[in-house]
């Protein structure tokens, strides 16, 4: 099984980041309203400096330091699209199946849409495989913000009982968003320092080192401080169905695309590990904001992120049965 470390500061970084949210929401739980916005003013500069700060720069560096040369890389984040649409098509089935109504179909839509692969993924294949896991785990995400801002956040919309709000462009809002804007600088950037042959100096791969599980812990002190355990109950089959197809149904596609691609004899095989590792990842904590922002069932997606982030924990032990 090989040294078990790896699997025990992964897990004790997201549950340790979480745990520190959940801290600070009983702490400033019954204080005063001017406690409340301090704490909730503090979770809001932690995520911010991991997102403006501390992201593009790991993405930077990853995008530096791969070997571009391989035409094999090029399907890796093809086959990461290719899990995210699978999740919105079957988690909508599931929804029909059921008969679910339109606002409880479209909080299906937003679960099954959104993976946990910038921050519980990313975390995982950097203290599992360093470097390269990195490398790998972002050039996976590469179409995920394209794929929220031109298809989520829109389709999520149709779903509204409230015909009135607001049209969604999708090109303008992605082009208006600043975490997405600076995420796709960052990978010009590295992709351009790449193309120049500009050897990547030791120090940036060493912070680097150092950013990813900082700013992983950071992000979620936001996911341990919104947390909400109650009415779980009430969405068993939502929760069963997501957890379905996070689980079950994305590893057997990405790892069959990696094996008919032959991904798995790619170099010492560190990618295809990612891909098993990144192929396994609960629902993604984005997916409440176009539930919030269009009214529908938010409460069935704070059921489904809950319960398919507890899973993670059995299911890394077993994962990391097969990738040690």
């Amino acid at each position: 099984m090989g040294n078990i470390k790896p699997l025990v500061v992964s897990l004790a970084l997201i549950f340790g980041g979480i745990a520190v949210g959940r801290a600070l929401l009983a702490f400033s739980r019954n204080r005063s309203p001017r406690v409340q916005q301090f704490t909730e003013k503090f979770i809001f500069l932690m995520r911010n400096i991991a997102f403006y700060f501390m992201s593009p720069f790991v993405v930077i560096n990853a995008f530096w330091i791969i070997d571009i040369k391989s035409i094999s890389y090029i399907s890796v984040p093809l086959i990461g699209l290719g899990a995210l649409v699978i999740g919105s098509s079957v988690a909508v089935l599931l929804a029909k199946a059921r008969r679910m109504e339109l606002k409880q179909e479209g909080a299906m839509f937003c679960a099954g849409s959104c993976s946990n692969i910038g921050s519980f993924g990313s975390l995982l294949c950097f203290v599992f495989f360093g470097q390269p896991g990195i490398v790998f785990s972002t050039l996976y995400r590469v179409f995920e913000t394209p794929y929220y801002y031109l298809f989520l956040y829109p389709t999520a919309r149709e779903y509204t009982a409230d015909k009135n709000t607001a049209k969604v462009n999708r090109l303008l809002w992605l082009m208006k968003d600043p975490i997405a804007i600076i995420f796709f600088i960052s990978i010009v950037i590295g992709l351009t320092l790449n193309l120049a042959h500009i050897p990547c100096p030791n120090f940036v791969s060493e912070t680097t080192e150092l950013l990813i599980p900082i700013s992983t812990v950071l992000l979620l002190f936001s996911v341990g401080y919104t947390l909400r355990f109650s009415k779980v109950r009430r969405y068993r089959f939502a929760v069963v169905g997501i957890s379905f197809i996070k689980y079950m149904l994305t590893p057997l596609f990405v790892i069959g695309a990696a094996l008919l691609l032959g991904l798995n004899r790619l170099g010492d095989g560190t990618l295809f590990k990612t891909l098993i590792v990144l192929s396994a990842l609960p629902s993604g904590f984005n997916s409440l904001i176009p539930a919030q922002m269009f009214g529908l069932d938010v409460d069935l997606v704070n059921a489904c992120w809950l319960v398919t982030t507890i899973l993670l924990i059995p299911v890394v032990a077993v994962i990391w049965l097969f990738v040690a």
